[in-house]
C-alpha cells in the first residue's frame, strides 16, 4: 500500500496539544472525586515519565522529526514501564521510589547535551486541532463501553468538535489561529467534563474513590499491587493466591505509580490508568494511521472503529475498565503496532529490539492477549522466507521472531508459571471450537461466525480489488487478527473471559485494517466517479454508516433485552444477529441494481463493507447501556437485582482494617472467614492474604486454604488453628455476618485486639511457631 502523504493545515505547537492532554487526564481525574493534590501529583508524575520516556526515544531513534502523538504515546509506554521495572528491582532500596526523578534528569540532561552538539535538532511537527479534538473525543467515548453515565461527556465533548469544524470551514482566520484553537479546546474539555461530573451527582448521588472500584477485581488488583511493592513477585504467601501467579505487571504498574506520586489507595486503579492508557494507546495509533490516511475525518472515523469494535451481542470493548491487566496490555499492545509500523517503514533494528521489551511486557501483563500477537508476528516471519523478499530482511525478521518468542517463554517460566500444587484450574483449555467469545450466541456457532466472517470477508475484498502491494504492517496486521479471532474460537478454558482476552488484538488489529482500506477505497472512488454523482455517492456512504451502525445498536440492544427478560430462544437469537448482514446484503443488492439499469458506478462492494462494520460499531453503544436496560427489566418486572454492595461492606470492614493496617508489620499474614469481602482485607491493609474470599474450589492445589479458614471462623479448634500457623498466619479477621458465627472464647489460639458489631480481629497467639519461609 503506498503512503500518501498528509496535506491538513498543522495549527497547534507541540507544547499546545500536550497542555490540552494534561488538562483533560487533570479534569477528568478532578471531575471524578479524586483531589485536586492528588490529580496535580499524578499529572507531574506522568509528565515526567512523559519527558523521560519521549526523550529517551528521541534520543535513539535519531529521527529529525516527531509527531506529538508519537511522542506523547511513546512517552507513557517507554517511560512508565522503565520507571516501573526499576522501581520494582529496587524496592528494597531508599534509592527505588525516587528513581525516575534521577533518569529523567539524566534523560533530559543528555538530550539537551545531543541538541547543542548535533546541527540536525529533531522538532515535535504541528499538529491539526481537528484530530487532537478528535482523539479526545473518543479517548471519552472508549470509556464509555463499561462506564455509561460518561456518554454525556463524550456527546458534548463531539458537539463541540462539530461547531469548531463548521466555524473553521467559514471562517478562514479562524482555521489558522491556533490560540483560538487551544482555547477552544480547552473550553470543551472542561465544559463536558463538569457536565459529566453534574449528571453523575444527579444520577447516583455524592460520590467518593470507593464508588468506582469494580467489586472483586478492583479489591485484588489494589491488594496486589501494595504487595508487589512490598514483597517482590517470587513470595511465597502471594504465589499461592489468585490470578497473582498468572500475570502482574499491571499490579506492579499501578503500584509503582502510586508509590512515585504518592497519592492514595485505588486512584491510579479506578481513575488514572484507564484514562491514560486510553490516551495514550489512541496517540500510539494515531501516529500509525495519519501515514496511510489523508484525510483528518477519516483518521478520527479510524480511531472510533479501533475504539469501538465490538461483535454482535458480546462485550469486546478493548478498555473493560473491571479488568485493570485489560487496560495495561492495550497500552503495549498499541505500542508493538507502532513499533512494527516503525520498523516496516524504515527496517531499523532498534524498533525490534524494543519490540521483544514490549513483547514481554505483555506477556507479563496479559499472557492470553500475548498469543495472538506474538504468534502472528512469527508467523510473517517464517512467511517471510517462503516469498521472496531481501535476504537481510529475512534473515533479521525471522532473528527477532525467534528472539521474541523465547524471551516470552523465558519470562513465563521465571515470573508467570505457578508451581503444580498452586496452579489454577482458570487457565485449563481444550482446543475444540465454542461460541463462549460470542456473549449473547445465537446457540448456532456457524450464524455467529457468519455474523463476524461477513465484515471480515467484506474488508478482505477491499484489500484483494486493490492494485497496491500491501504494506509489511498491514500483513502484520491481518496475521495478528487472524491468529487471533481462530485461537479465541478453537479453545475453550473453564472460564469465558480468556476467549474475550485473546480477541483483544482481533480488534484493534481488524479495525485498523478495515479503516485504513476503507478510507484508501473511499479516495481511490472519490476520484474515479463521475463529478455529477458526488453529492450522490456522499449520501449513500453516509447512508451505510448510519443504516449499519443503527442495526448494530438493534440487534445488540434486543439480545440484552430478551437476555434480561429471560426470553432467549433460537429463533429470536439467529434472526437478531444476523439482522445487520441482511440489511447490508439487500441494501447492496438495490445499489447494484441501480447501478445496472441506471447506468451508474457506485462500488456496491465498499458500500457492503462500510455497513458491516458500522453495525459492529453499534453493537459499542448498545453494549454499554446493558446495565440501565437490566436495572429497568428488573424494576418492570419486581426481580431482585444483584448488586455489589461495595460501599457497604467497604464501611463495615473499613475501621477494624485501619486498625490491622496501623498494628501490621511487612511480615504479617491475614486470613478471615469472610466470603463476601472480594479481597477488601488485603487491599485496604496491604497485608498478605492468606486467601481471597473468591471462588474457594476455583483454585486447585490451594483450595484447603478457604477451608481452614472457614472452619477456624465457626469453630477456632486446634487442626485449624496449626493449618493457619503452617501458611504464616498472625492476624484474623471474623467476619461475624458469615453462618454459624457465635460468640466464644478464642484462647489459647488466638486474643481480640478489636472488635465492633460487624466483625472483630483477632491476633493469633504463638502456641505454634511460624514455619521458618515466613
Amino acid at each position: 500500500m503506498k503512503v500518501r502523504p498528509r496535506t491538513s493545515s498543522h495549527q497547534l505547537s507541540g507544547l499546545q496539544v500536550l497542555s490540552c492532554v494534561y488538562f483533560f487526564i487533570f479534569l477528568f481525574l478532578a471531575t471524578h472525586e479524586v483531589s485536586i493534590e492528588d490529580s496535580v501529583k499524578l499529572c507531574s508524575t506522568l509528565l515526567l515519565d512523559v519527558l523521560t520516556g519521549g526523550l529517551l526515544w528521541v534520543l535513539l531513534s535519531k529521527k529529525s522529526e516527531y509527531s506529538v502523538f508519537e511522542f506523547f504515546g511513546v512517552g507513557v509506554a517507554l517511560g512508565t514501564s522503565i520507571n516501573t521495572v526499576a522501581q520494582l528491582t529496587l524496592r528494597t532500596t531508599a534509592f527505588g521510589s525516587i528513581f525516575n526523578i534521577y533518569f529523567g534528569l539524566l534523560v533530559i540532561a543528555l538530550f539537551i547535551l545531543r541538541r547543542n552538539k548535533n546541527l540536525t535538532k529533531p522538532t515535535i511537527t504541528k499538529t491539526d486541532p481537528i484530530l487532537l479534538f478528535g482523539l479526545l473525543t473518543i479517548s471519552l467515548a472508549m470509556i464509555c463501553g463499561d462506564r455509561y453515565n460518561i456518554w454525556p461527556g463524550a456527546i458534548i465533548l463531539a458537539l463541540f468538535y462539530f461547531i469548531f469544524k463548521k466555524t473553521c470551514e467559514k471562517k478562514d482566520f479562524l482555521s489558522t489561529n491556533s490560540l483560538f484553537a487551544f482555547l477552544f479546546i480547552c473550553v470543551a474539555i472542561f465544559v463536558a467534563l463538569f457536565a459529566t461530573s453534574m449528571i453523575e451527582n444527579i444520577l447516583f448521588g455524592p460520590r467518593t474513590t470507593i464508588s468506582y472500584i469494580g467489586g472483586w477485581d478492583g479489591f485484588v488488583i489494589e491488594a496486589n499491587r501494595k504487595s508487589l511493592m512490598n514483597f517482590g513477585p517470587f513470595d511465597n504467601i502471594l504465589l499461592s493466591n489468585t490470578k497473582y501467579a498468572y500475570y502482574w505487571f499491571h499490579d506492579a504498574w499501578s503500584g509503582s505509580f502510586t508509590q512515585r506520586a504518592r497519592v492514595g489507595d485505588w486512584i491510579v486503579t479506578t481513575q488514572f490508568g484507564f484514562i491514560v492508557s486510553a490516551v495514550a494507546s489512541l496517540s500510539l495509533l494515531t501516529h500509525i494511521i495519519i501515514r496511510y490516511v489523508n484525510r483528518s475525518t477519516h483518521v478520527i472515523l479510524v480511531l472510533w472503529l479501533v475504539a469501538s469494535l465490538s461483535l454482535i451481542g458480546s462485550p469486546s470493548n478493548i478498555l473493560y475498565l473491571g479488568n485493570f491487566s485489560q487496560v495495561i496490555s492495550i497500552l503495549w499492545i498499541c505500542w508493538i503496532l507502532f513499533l512494527l509500523n516503525e520498523y516496516s517503514n524504515s527496517r531499523e533494528s532498534l524498533h525490534l529490539w524494543f519490540l521483544i521489551f514490549a513483547g514481554t511486557l505483555l506477556v507479563m501483563t496479559k499472557i492470553t492477549a500475548a498469543v495472538p500477537v506474538i504468534c502472528g508476528v512469527l508467523f510473517v516471519a517464517c512467511l517471510s522466507i517462503i516469498i521472496n523478499h531481501k535476504r537481510g530482511d529475512v534473515v533479521k525478521i525471522m532473528f527477532f521472531s525467534v528472539l521474541i518468542t523465547v524471551t516470552s517463554l523465558f519470562s513465563y517460566v521465571i515470573f508467570i508459571k505457578p508451581a503444580p500444587a498452586q496452579r489454577a484450574r482458570y487457565s485449563d483449555f481444550s482446543f475444540q471450537i465454542n461460541n463462549s467469545v460470542f456473549g449473547i450466541s445465537s446457540g448456532l456457532i456457524l450464524v455467529n461466525l457468519l455474523s463476524v466472517v461477513a465484515p471480515i470477508s467484506a474488508v478482505a475484498a477491499l484489500l484483494f480489488k486493490s492494485k497496491q502491494r500491501p504494506t509489511l504492517l498491514m500483513v502484520l496486521l491481518c496475521s495478528i487478527s487472524a491468529l487471533s479471532l481462530i485461537l479465541s474460537i478453537s479453545m475453550k478454558f473453564n472460564g469465558d473471559s480468556p476467549n474475550t482476552y485473546l480477541l483483544i488484538p482481533f480488534v484493534i488489529c481488524f479495525a485498523l485494517v478495515a479503516g485504513i482500506e476503507i478510507s484508501r477505497s473511499l479516495e481511490d472512488d472519490s476520484q474515479a466517479i463521475y463529478p455529477a454523482y458526488s453529492s450522490a455517492k456522499r449520501l449513500i456512504i453516509g447512508g451505510g454508516i448510519g443504516v449499519g451502525f443503527i442495526c448494530g445498536i438493534l440487534s445488540t440492544f434486543y439480545l440484552h433485552y430478551w437476555n434480561f427478560s429471560i426470553a432467549l430462544i433460537p429463533i429470536r437469537t439467529i434472526g437478531v444477529t444476523i439482522f445487520p448482514l441482511v440489511v447490508a446484503l439487500i441494501m447492496a443488492l438495490v445499489l447494484i441494481l441501480i447501478n445496472h439499469f441506471g447506468k451508474t458506478k457506485f462500488n456496491a462492494q465498499l458500500f457492503l463493507a462500510i455497513t458491516l462494520v458500522a453495525s459492529m460499531s453499534g453493537s459499542f453503544v448498545a453494549h454499554s447501556l446493558r446495565i440501565p436496560l437490566k436495572q429497568y427489566i428488573f424494576a418492570k418486572n419486581n426481580w431482585d437485582s444483584e448488586t455489589q454492595k461495595v460501599e457497604l461492606k467497604y464501611s463495615q470492614l473499613n475501621t477494624a482494617l485501619q486498625f490491622v493496617k496501623v498494628n501490621s508489620s511487612s511480615i504479617d499474614v491475614i486470613a478471615s472467614n469472610s466470603t463476601t469481602d472480594q479481597g477488601l482485607i488485603a487491599a485496604v491493609t496491604g497485608v498478605r492474604n492468606f486467601a481471597t474470599s473468591y471462588l474457594p474450589n476455583f483454585w486447585g492445589g490451594v483450595s484447603d486454604r478457604y477451608i481452614h479458614q472457614s472452619k477456624f471462623g465457626r469453630d477456632g479448634s486446634f487442626a485449624e488453628y496449626n493449618s493457619l500457623r503452617q501458611g504464616c498466619v498472625t492476624w484474623f479477621y471474623l467476619d461475624k455476618t458469615e453462618p454459624g458465627v457465635y460468640p466464644r472464647i478464642w484462647q489459647p489460639f488466638a486474643e481480640i485486639k478489636y472488635e465492633d458489631e460487624f466483625g472483630a480481629v483477632l491476633r493469633m497467639s504463638d502456641l505454634v511457631k511460624l514455619p521458618s519461609n515466613c
